[in-house]
């Protein structure tokens, strides 16, 4: 009796020592993503960084929050993309704080270099961006993200519901890889009217994608129809998109080449002062 009670007690604490090891691994909330180390950079000195991923099931709100001025902060692409999948179908919403700057992320796994893009890309469901006042180096509208002064284009939501969109006139950086990824209801795209060419639309690739995102196949998308303000020449002379993966590939393309006056007012409306945004922008980023 005493050596079955010895045993016994030998394997309670043997459970409880195991339970006792497990205990972080299940107090870990499963709805939060956290990223942290030290940025190096050549000439720059060490600082933490914190990259913090919050998603509320309620509400369907993913928040993403960094440390102020960090630009560089996902330590591991293949982690973050695997805690993505685990909650993007129920994300309807993207709330960014005001300290955060979704950039030209790097690192160190060889997989992407922009790993929050193609994060965002995995949101099948995603209706809007929504941003918190004070954030200086972001823009949404209409709850489409952009670049400071909406310079360029990073994201697009898959899910909103609109069936046509016009880019922002003053989008001179062109669009961020996964800008529009797998969207179900556009159906009409339309180009700045200001471009009379796609020459400042710098498209990284899958930034008009319809791709399966496990094998990178090419899949049915919801655009059908792509206007650009130029001509057929310029169109394809600066980028032809119509193969592998793009939106392109399977919409038609409407080019509606602006008038002369229309050129001519556009240039001092729209053009000019988004060529001093730009400025300010480089000069900023000098000092």
């Amino acid at each position: 009796m005493k050596k079955n009670l010895k045993s016994a007690l030998a394997v309670l604490f043997t459970v409880c020592l195991l339970c006792a090891s497990l205990l972080p691994v299940f107090a870990a909330d499963p709805n939060v993503y956290k990223s942290e180390g030290i940025y190096l950079a050549g000439g720059e000195d060490p600082y933490p960084f914190t990259t913090t991923l919050t998603f509320d099931p309620a509400s369907g709100r993913l928040t993403v929050d960094e440390a102020a001025g960090n630009i560089i902060s996902i330590e591991n692409t293949a982690d973050l993309i695997r805690w993505i999948k685990t909650v993007a179908d129920g994300v309807k919403t993207v709330y960014i704080t005001k300290t955060s700057i979704i950039s030209h992320f790097s690192n160190n796994d060889g997989l992407a270099d922009y790993p929050l893009h193609q994060a965002f890309a995995y949101l099948s469901n995603l209706e809007r961006f929504e941003l918190e006042p004070g954030n200086t180096e972001l823009t949404v509208k209409d709850g489409v993200l952009y670049t400071r002064d909406c310079l360029s284009l990073i994201h697009y939501p898959a899910a909103k519901p609109d069936k046509s969109y016009k880019i922002e006139e003053s989008c001179m950086e062109g669009l961020e890889p996964f800008a529009f990824c797998n969207t179900k209801y556009l159906e009409r795209l339309e180009f700045p009217s200001a471009r009379s060419s796609l020459t400042y639309f710098d498209m990284e690739e899958y930034s008009l994608s319809a791709v399966d995102l496990e094998t990178g196949e090419p899949r049915e998308g919801s655009v059908k129809q792509i206007v650009f303000h130029g001509s057929e020449e310029a169109f394809w002379y600066i980028n032809d998109f119509r193969e592998g993966n793009n939106v392109a590939h399977q919409a038609e393309i409407v080019y509606d080449t602006p008038s002369t006056a229309s050129s001519f007012l556009d240039f001092f409306r729209v053009t000019l002062p988004t060529y001093f945004r730009l400025l300010l922008k480089m000069l900023r980023s000098l000092f």
